[in-house]
């Protein structure tokens, strides 16, 4: 399965995205983008995909992933609308330059630099801020920021985590990440069966050894 690069531009007036994402288990793909992400499953339960981690994932899953790390969520509920899901969208620009040397942003910066293996939260951190989906959704835009920091302030000081990934498949347009792009993703549908060096090099077209030091 091929990881698809999506592109998503935020309303003129803000400067992130919330929305309710709904798909059927047929719509979904690996992809990537270039955004921060938080995802809260509202209904549903499946497979996760999160760079190399596989796990299941049911109501409540929270997770916070940095730019450019291949993720999906593939339902397996039999109800009329199997997956629904709020997420939350940022560009990685919006807590950088002049606020990164805020203290007060000094444990949201932290948060983010792990997210680079992606974090997946405890449940009952979930369901909180399931209770603030109206608010993110629905208020004016200043008032929506101040929301969206505060929801990041509070993941930032729990401790009820784990990371997802041992470290950040990152994808890009250049040829190396391309090939990156095919391993990884052989890697995710053969992973069940024995691997070997000359399978791997076969399909970047490189001998074993010059597909060794690549890699």
């Amino acid at each position: 399965m091929k990881a698809n690069f999506t592109c998503h531009l935020s309303p003129p007036e803000n400067s992130f995205r919330a929305f309710v994402k709904t798909q059927n288990e047929d719509a979904a793909t690996i992809h990537f983008h270039s955004e921060y992400e938080i995802n809260l499953v509202i209904q549903s339960n499946g497979t996760r995909y999160v760079g190399n981690s596989i796990d299941h994932f049911e109501e409540g899953d929270l997770t916070l992933l940095a730019p450019n790390i291949p993720h999906c969520w593939k339902s397996t509920s039999k109800k009329q609308h199997p997956y629904s899901s709020l997420v939350i969208q940022w560009k990685e620009d919006l807590l950088e330059n002049s606020w990164r040397h805020i203290p007060e942003f000094d444990n949201i910066h932290r948060l983010l630099m792990l997210s680079n293996k992606g974090i997946k939260f405890d449940k009952y951190i979930g369901n909180e801020i399931r209770d603030k989906q109206a608010e993110l959704l629905r208020l004016p835009p200043f008032e929506k920021l101040i929301t969206f920091l505060q929801l990041l302030n509070d993941l930032a000081k729990t401790q009820e985590f784990k990371t997802l990934c041992d470290q950040k498949p990152f994808f890009s347009n250049d040829s190396n990440s391309a090939r990156i792009e095919t391993v990884y993703n052989f890697i995710r549908e053969k992973y069940a069966e024995k691997i070997t060096l000359a399978k791997m090099a076969g399909i970047t077209n490189m001998s074993e050894g010059a597909f060794s030091r690549f890699f």
